[in-house]
């Protein structure tokens, strides 16, 4: 054991001696200008924001194969630069998820399916990386392409796929995850729609018990009769998937009340809202800014996060128990989002792209978060929960409301540039709202109570 115990200090010591000057890279990712010219120039619709983060790069000088060694963490996880971010302990924290991750619920055996364009090349090494800066497991990462290869790297969804992929995987550290790319950039109105339903198609065939989706497209862009057919394809799957026990998430859309036309360089006058978080058959994911102090943790609703009502779907019978004041904003019409966790470009959170560090934030970015909780819930259940929404407004109905979901009670989200609406914008308030539907989860209380509540098939019309 001594001789053993001196030989690696030798190791190590030579490691030491050999090792190169530590080089220092800075990631420039996307600003919201640039954003805004990324969809002028490639027509890629996106709810997907990435900000500047410094990574630490170890170079070392031996000509003897890399010691792997895990990234160091961006400095505004280290409480450097004056910046703030998250991780996974803050996040995990904030959502009171480590309690169900210790009682040995980490959605083992449950398979998260995440839809994309075009992927990422670097995503099994980035994760790789993302998990020993975190202490994470790997999970058994399957990447598929079932309609092709795509052609080129296009880095919006590249960031896309490292998100949803990373932080899904902070959620449920035991799922599987199975990431599907499409050859096919989604944008507005149908580009790339039918493409996505064929990969959602695939992810039911191959064992999905989860469907995240950070992808949207203005439900305004699809009015006409061709995207009125594929909404109605869509939720003629989103009822058989989730009759099988699927559940089908959604981001609500990063454009406040407003949304982009088919042009990708206006937005419509009036409000609007992201198609398919609109369908509800499809759990509605909202933002919120997250304030994490010492003793005390404070959320608002993220005046970007997507919300409204549908213009292509009625109210469905699980929002039709919501008081009265949220039944004359609703008016029949389906509203969202139902949930919501923090997106909020004050507050986000670090993910590990082509061997940097980059900062995120959106409802893309809260999308693959609840999908990792609900196979956490599922795991919880010992079943495939399907659509949870009627269980989630019944709780929201019921003495454990406050108890399972914080009720997001501040702020607004924007409306369309230059409209004016006499009741000012939507805001947020107790109970169910437009801004952050019916709050943030509670992890280690929401969950249980969910996977008690009783299989009820979600229903919904257009």
């Amino acid at each position: 054991m001594y001789t053993d115990t001196l030989s690696l200090m030798a190791i190590l010591y030579i490691l030491y001696r050999s090792r190169g000057e530590d080089a220092i890279a800075w990631l420039s990712g996307h600003t919201a200008l640039e954003r805004i010219q990324d969809r002028l120039q490639h027509g890629m619709r996106k709810v997907l924001w990435l900000l500047p983060a410094a990574v630490v790069v170890f170079a070392w000088g031996s000509a003897r194969a890399p010691v792997p060694r895990a990234p160091s963490l961006p400095g505004c996880l280290q409480q450097q630069n004056g910046k703030v971010c998250f991780g996974p302990a803050q996040i995990r924290q904030a959502y009171d998820v480590d309690p169900l991750l210790r009682r040995g619920f980490t959605g083992e055996g449950r398979t998260i399916a995440i839809i994309v364009s075009f992927g990422s090349p670097t995503i099994r090494a980035d994760l790789h990386a993302f998990d020993r800066a975190f202490s994470l497991p790997d999970p058994h990462l399957d990447i598929r392409s079932p309609l092709g290869p795509s052609a080129g790297i296009h880095a919006g969804w590249a960031g896309e796929a490292s998100l949803d992929v990373e932080w899904a995987h902070v959620m449920a550290p035991g799922a599987h995850i199975l990431l599907l790319t499409s050859p096919v950039d989604e944008t507005e109105g149908v580009q790339g729609l039918p493409e996505f339903l064929k990969l959602e198609r695939y992810a039911t065939r191959h064992g999905a018990d989860v469907i995240s989706q950070s992808w949207a497209a203005t439900e305004n862009t699809l009015l006409d009769a061709r995207g009125r057919q594929l909404v109605s394809r869509f939720h003629r799957f989103y009822a058989t998937a989730t009759a099988k026990g699927i559940t089908i998430v959604g981001a609500s859309g990063d454009d406040g009340a407003a949304g982009l036309d088919l042009t990708l360089k206006h937005f419509f006058p009036g409000r609007a809202v992201q198609y398919p978080s609109s369908d509800s058959l499809v759990l509605a994911v909202g933002g919120t800014f997250l304030s994490l102090g010492a003793h005390k943790q404070k959320e608002t609703a993220w005046d970007r996060s997507g919300g409204g009502f549908s213009t292509l779907f009625a109210e469905p019978a699980y929002q039709q128990t919501l008081l009265q004041a949220a039944q004359q904003l609703l008016n029949g019409r389906r509203g969202l989002p139902d949930v919501a966790l923090n997106a909020a470009k004050e507050s986000p959170i670090a993910i590990y792209r082509n061997g940097r560090w980059a900062l995120v934030f959106g409802t893309s970015a809260a999308v693959p978060q609840w999908a990792g909780l609900i196979a956490l819930a599922d795991s919880i259940a010992g079943r495939d929960l399907g659509a949870i929404q009627p269980a989630l407004y019944r709780i929201a109905s019921s003495p454990r409301y406050h108890a399972d979901l914080h009720d997001i009670t501040g702020g607004a989200i924007l409306d369309p540039p230059g409209s004016h609406y006499s009741g000012g914008p939507l805001h947020a308030a107790s109970g169910w709202d437009p801004a952050t539907g019916l709050g943030t989860p509670d992890a280690a209380a929401l969950l249980p109570d969910l996977a008690r509540q009783p299989a009820t098939r979600a229903r919904g019309s257009m």
